[in-house]
């Protein structure tokens, strides 16, 4: 056994947290705690952290990448998820009032197009798409035992350590240099990436 390290993040794997069967768009997004060990993932409740909620291991993991999301990026995220929503909604109620209820086509039509327009802006308030500030850290992987992919995020101040612990579990991201250097931010002292346009802690911007 070798050294362990921990990070909060939030996780969504449908492995461990199905989709809900009525939002099928809509993966549960879950706060936890991951482990990371010399041979594997261990996925650990955030307030009872002796819970453990489940475990993939390294050798298993056949794809793995990371990427920087801005704050603008996860909105649309949440903005994209959001209308894919109001189209679901719209369609079950169209087709609910003009084949069940005989409302008529035009009739129907509105009925269906106002109950979109009050999903979807509650769908997206209570997604976060309001309250979203800061960038993050996404890494996805894809298991050979399910060839699903899941992804972590993690806040920026997480996101380098935890790269490094991944390599230390000889992990390797596709779209990332093997030469790749890191650097220091002269305004936070934090380690970027040398391919980074700004700092993910503090936003300063670099200069190519």
């Amino acid at each position: 056994m070798g050294n362990t390290v921990r990070f909060p993040c939030t996780i969504v794997h449908t492995g461990l947290f199905p989709t809900p069967l009525l939002d099928p768009f809509n993966p549960l997004k879950v706060k936890i705690v991951v482990e990371v060990s010399s041979d594997k993932l261990s996925f650990l409740a955030s307030k009872n952290q002796d819970k453990v909620l489940g475990s993939q291991p390294t050798a298993k993991i056949t794809h793995s990448s990371v990427q920087l999301l801005t704050a603008n990026q996860r909105r649309f995220e949440v903005f994209q998820r959001t209308l894919v929503r109001m189209a679901l909604v719209a369609a079950i109620v169209f087709l609910w009032t003009l084949f069940i209820q005989h409302y008529g086509l035009s009739l129907s039509l509105f009925i269906a197009l106002i109950l979109a327009c009050f999903v979807g802006p509650l769908n997206f308030m209570m997604n976060g798409g309001l309250t979203i500030k800061g960038d993050l850290f996404r890494f996805q992987f894809i298991s050979e035992e399910t060839e699903k992919r899941f992804y972590l995020d993690l806040a920026p101040k997480y996101g380098l350590e935890f790269r490094q612990a991944l390599r230390s579990a000889s992990l390797r991201f596709e779209n990332e240099n093997e030469s790749q250097e890191e650097w220091i931010c002269e305004d936070c002292g934090a380690t970027v990436d040398a391919a980074a346009a700004k700092c993910p802690q503090c936003g300063a911007t670099f200069d190519e």
